[in-house]
Formats: structure tokens, sequence, C-alpha cells
């Protein structure tokens, strides 16, 4: 299918950066309309085009969060699997997956069928078409094509039940909270896109009976994606996790524990040295900054551990491209800190339990730990947990399901950097709607939409199965931030003495994740000692309060015929919400502009009506309307203080958007 973008509104961005910065009838459709690079010749040039970076809206699918580009897409994909008994006690076996892209490289990308791993734009170790050495690395940079590949073989031990897996594999024992696969850009699906590497996984029965005590166990190691390229030398790093879950399954499979373990790291890639702060992107949003200790002066001076980016010594968790402690904006030096090469260890255990009885009552229980390192050369590291409880049962004869959990996850819990591979330079290919779980442009080890940073609070399901064609669901989830997003580093030049810091220093110290609510405006704070950073004089832990409602019917107007006519409907508000009231503590217009800024009233919500009629037992169709309004007050990074300082105002709507999608199918 083919798609097509035009502006009906106005021709330029006019919200930050002046009259004509950018034709945006000329973006519309585009990749820079979509999320591009914005080029030379404008005021943003350099920056991402993104919303809160331009105040403008980029051209997306906001139902799906994916980027709308013009272009038809034209893809296939088939698989050959072959079954070989190589004895007795062996079996064993290959796939090989053949695709083709011969529509246009960013439309088949996102909206065509999901390529095999080794054809995959978003399964690759870097980007196409941005940064240094960025083009050429993948494999839609070469279209169209078709290509074939060996996508997995494997072994099984029958009488063990024990199976190795080389290349690709879908599945995997691991509790999401330590590890899951990589959300999938592609529309079409899977959810996840595969991992790649080793699998070895068995059963091993500790008992007699049908369901004897058993317990199940996986060894794997696996690749990462990931996009990065060092905005100073184009280099990147290898990513690849490896570990080992073990399962304990009791009482008939009622009941099952399991220890999960895992192990992340970047190391060097292209028989280069190892060397460090080649991750720079992501610290646009994230601001991590050094804290004392690593200063440029505390560690004497310009020596060989404060070399910088791209050395091999430097011992600062986030090493600067320069003498510079602080991301102040020096002319000709980059001013964001780099991370890498990182590490991780992250170890968990979890319970689950369904009684045997009339309400079919279930428990579970997770408690996980990540311990990370931003930079293998520093001492740094940082520990975060996870926590999550709840249960359920059923009643009225399972015609009713209810289900309550409590949710604990820090904002320093698995914080291990990984960027999308970009398409074309698309720099923010998938937003996490509806819930914002992470960055447009990352993904974590974790489930982060199950388990996302810096939240804590309750999640509660009802299903209520009126009729057996029917049911209606509700779901509802009130989440705090765990810890409030005050910057825990704050010092301005010469705080700590003596050119310590050389230059005003205000962040996180690196680990501190949340994909919602940014670090507060500078205007948050007042002097003491010397320090002009030193007092906030406000500080608003952020919510999440979300619902959905969820209902369908089929009516079976034909006997002894499953055919009928279906009719659904859902509904989801997502609110996110963080007071302030600088404006009254901060005379002027730097209390307005600081209020604005961290005053956040978000809301995503949206319907669904649908229609489908089965015209044989084995072909239907469907029609449906899906509406999503996008709106209200965020400006985490302040680009409409001005707009605020002249106006007056603070609670004004930054974003308001409305999208219509009919679906036919």
């Amino acid at each position: 299918g083919g798609q097509s973008f035009r502006n009906t509104g106005l021709d330029a961005m006019t919200s930050i950066t002046g009259p004509q910065a950018i034709d945006y009838n000329a973006a519309v459709g585009s990749v820079l309309g979509a999320g591009g690079v914005v080029p030379a010749g404008s005021p943003a040039a350099g920056l991402p085009f993104n919303q809160f970076i331009t105040g403008v809206p980029t051209t997306t699918d906001w139902l799906h969060g994916r980027p709308l580009t013009n272009g038809a897409t034209f893809t296939a994909k088939a698989l050959l699997g072959l079954n070989v008994k190589v004895s007795d006690d062996l079996d064993a076996g290959a796939e090989f997956v053949a695709y083709s892209s011969q529509g246009d490289t960013v439309v088949d990308s996102f909206w065509g069928i999901s390529a095999p791993y080794q054809s995959n734009p978003f399964t690759a170790e870097t980007a196409t078409g941005f940064g240094a050495a960025g083009a050429g690395v993948q494999p839609l940079n070469n279209v169209p094509y078709t290509r074939m590949t060996l996508d997995n073989f494997w072994i099984k031990h029958k009488p063990s039940g024990t199976k190795l897996t080389i290349g690709s594999f879908s599945d995997t024992d691991y509790d999401s909270m330590i590890y899951s696969m990589e959300p999938n850009p592609t529309v079409g699906g899977p959810a996840h896109l595969n991992s790649y590497g080793f699998q070895v996984k068995g059963r091993v029965p500790l008992g007699e009976g049908e369901k004897p005590l058993a317990m199940s166990w996986e060894v794997m190691g696996t690749k990462l994606a990931d996009g990065n390229v060092d905005l100073v030398t184009g280099a990147s790093y290898f990513d690849h996790a490896e570990g080992v879950t073990l399962g304990f399954h009791f009482d008939e499979d009622r009941g099952v524990g399991r220890l999960n373990f895992l192990h992340a790291a970047n190391d060097a890639s292209g028989g280069a040295a190892q060397v460090v702060g080649l991750i720079q992107f992501p610290n646009l949003v994230f601001n991590w900054v050094n804290p004392p200790g690593y200063y440029f002066n505390q560690l004497g001076g310009p020596n060989l551990a404060t070399a910088g980016i791209a050395s091999t010594s430097d011992v600062r968790p986030v090493p600067m491209a320069g003498a510079t402690d602080g991301i102040t904006g020096i002319p000709g030096t980059l001013n964001v800190g780099g991370i890498g090469p990182q590490s991780q260890t992250s170890y968990g255990v979890s319970l689950n339990y369904k009684f045997d009885n009339e309400y079919k009552p279930r428990v579970f229980g997770e408690y996980s730990h990540s311990s990370y390192r931003p930079q293998k050369n520093s001492a740094y590291s940082v520990g975060g947990d996870l926590v999550r409880i709840g249960g359920g049962a059923s009643f009225f004869d399972d015609k009713v399901d209810v289900d309550l959990q409590y949710l604990s996850v820090d904002p320093t819990y698995d914080p291990f950097v990984l960027q999308y591979p970009t398409v074309a330079g698309l720099t923010q290919p998938y937003w996490r709607i509806p819930d914002l779980n992470q960055f447009w442009n990352l993904y974590s080890l974790h489930d982060t939409g199950k388990y996302p940073h810096n939240r804590q609070g309750i999640r509660a399901d009802v299903a209520w199965k009126f009729n057996p064609n029917g049911k209606l669901a509700f779901s509802y989830g009130n989440l705090d931030q765990v810890r409030s997003s005050l910057q825990d580093v704050r010092y301005s030049a010469n705080a700590l003495g003596a050119g310590v810091p050389n230059t005003p220093v205000l962040g996180f110290s690196p680990g501190f994740v949340d994909a919602a609510f940014l670090g507060y405006s500078p205007f948050t704070f007042a002097p003491s000692g010397g320090n002009t950073l030193a007092i906030p004089l406000e500080d608003h832990k952020g919510n999440l309060e979300h619902f959905t409602v969820l209902a369908s019917h089929k009516w079976k107007p034909w006997e002894n015929s499953d055919r009928g006519v279906t009719l659904s409907g859902l509904y989801l508000n997502y609110n996110w919400t963080r007071d302030s009231n600088l404006s009254r503590l901060v005379a002027g217009p730097t209390g307005v502009m600081g209020e604005s800024q961290n005053y956040v009233d978000f809301t995503i919500s949206g319907f669904n009506l649908g229609v489908g009629y089965d015209v044989t037992d084995d072909f239907a169709v469907r029609a449906g309307y899906t509406q999503l309004d996008v709106f209200g007050h965020i400006d985490p990074l302040g680009i409409y203080n001005n707009y605020a300082a002249t106006t007056g105002q603070t609670r004004f709507n930054n974003w308001d958007i409305t999208q219509g999608i009919p679906e036919l199918g």
C-alpha cells in the first residue's frame, strides 16, 4: 500500500526558531517532518525534529507511535524449515527465511512485513543515514532487494529435553523484569524482535508422575541492537547480554519459582581500541552529569584521567569533549557528555502460584536488582530495585476476573542505554503510546511497559464475561514517581572551591531514568554559600493515572455456525500531572518561565469503535474508526519559556493534537 501527506496549516515552524526556520510544507511527508535531523541553514540545525525540542509536532501516527512518510510499501517474507532425525535420541533442524523489500525504504521498515533478524534494520549495530560513518551498514540501504538468510539451526536431545539453538530465537524463560526482547517498531508485529546468539534450555524432572516436581533451565547469550553513533568520531560499540535462568515447577505446575541472572555490556567493535564516552545522543534528554569527585580540577587538570571522549584512559562516569565540567555549551565544544562502555549485572527472583479451588485464587511476587556502571574505567556505579506483588481471583463461575497488583521500580533500575538503529536518519522511530514508558529512540533490557522506570503504585483489572459471546473489561492504574525529578547534582562554578567545578553543573548522577518527568528548570534554585543552585524552591512528585474500558459482543444469527457480527469499543485515558507554584515564589519572568517548565498536565486519550462480519467461516471483514487526542502542558526543555514570560501564563496547552484513523480490512 501507499501513503502521502501534505500540510494544510502554517508553512513554517514559528514557535522557537523564527519564521521559515523550516519549510513545513516541504517537511511534511519527508524524513525531516517525521523526526529527522534539522539541516544546515536553520537556527535549529543539528537538532532532532521533535516536539519537545522544536515545539512543533512531527508527522506521526500517534495511535501506534510510528513516523509517517510518503511512499509505498511492498514486502514479502517466506520461511523454509528443515527437520532431520539424526538418531533415535537426536533431532535437528534449520530455518531459512527469505525477505523481499521492493517499496520505499522507510515505509517498508515501519509499515511492511517485519523483516527477519539478519535483514531487519532495527536489529543492527548502528544507523543508516545519520552521523559519521552511519551510511551503508544496514541491509535496507540496498533497495530494492531480496535476501535469504540462515535464520537459525537447532539440535534437541529427546531423552533429556535439552535443546540448543544457534542464531535467531523468539522465546525465552526469563522473567521480563530482567530480560525482555527488543520492542518491534514495525507496526505489523510481532510485538518483539527476536534475540540472536545462542540458547540452551531444558527441563529436568525431580520426581515421578504426570506433572512431577521439575526444574527448567536456560543459558543464553545474545547480541543487542544499538543505533548509537558517536558524534565525535563516528565509532560505536558492540552490545551483548548473557545469563542464566532456573525455574522450579511444583504442585503439578500450579506453582513456579524462578531465579534470573543477566550480564550486559558494551565492548569495542571493528578491531578498535575500547575508547570511552561514545554514547552522547541520549544525554540530550537524560542530562546525566558527573557527581563531585570527578571534576576536571579534582582529578588534577589535564592528564590521562581527564583525556575525554574517545580516549582510553578517562575515569569519569561521563567523559566530556573538553576541559568543561558541565553541560554549558562552550563555543566549539560539544555541550553533552558521553557514557560508555557500559556494563550491568541484574538478578531477580519470582514466585507464582495458582490455588485449586472454586475461586481460582492466584498470587505472585517479584524482586530484582541491577548494578550499573556507565563507564567501565570509572569506579562509579549505581544500583536499583524492582518489586511487584499481587493477586487475583475468579467469581460467578469464572465469569468475573479481578486482579490487583502493587509495583515499585527505582529510577536507577536497569538504566542500561540502548538506542534503536535509525532508518534514513529518523531519530524517533517508536513513541510508546499511550503510556510513554520509554523515550522515543530507546529501549531497555527489561519490559518497561510492565515495569516503567521510577513508578510506584497500584494497578487493577476487572473483566466480566456477561455472556458466552460478550465481554466487558476495565483497567486502572495510579502510579507516583518513586523519586522526584529534582536534580541531585547542583553546583555553580567554583561552588566547591576554585575551579571546582569549572562550569555550572546541573543534572542527574548517571543512572536516573524517567521518560515523562524530566529535571526542573534552572530557575527553580536559590543561592546559598557561594552555590547559586544550592536550594530547590519547590519539589513535587509527578503522577500517572490511567484507565481503559474495553467491550465486545458477537451476535450469531445462524444456528450451528460460529459466523456472526461483532461490535467492539475501547476508550482509554492517560494523564500525567506534576504541580508547580514557582511563579509565586520567584518574582518576575523567571518565576513564570520556571513554573511553565516544571508544571505538567498532559493527557493522551482516545476511543475505537469497530464492527466485524464473518462472510464465511474462513473470511471476515472489519470496519472501524479510532480517534486519539494528545493535549495539555508539558515543556521539559523550556521551549515555550518566552511565550510564558510574555503572556504570564503557565497552564496553556503546548500540545493539542487530534488524529482520526478510519480502518477497513
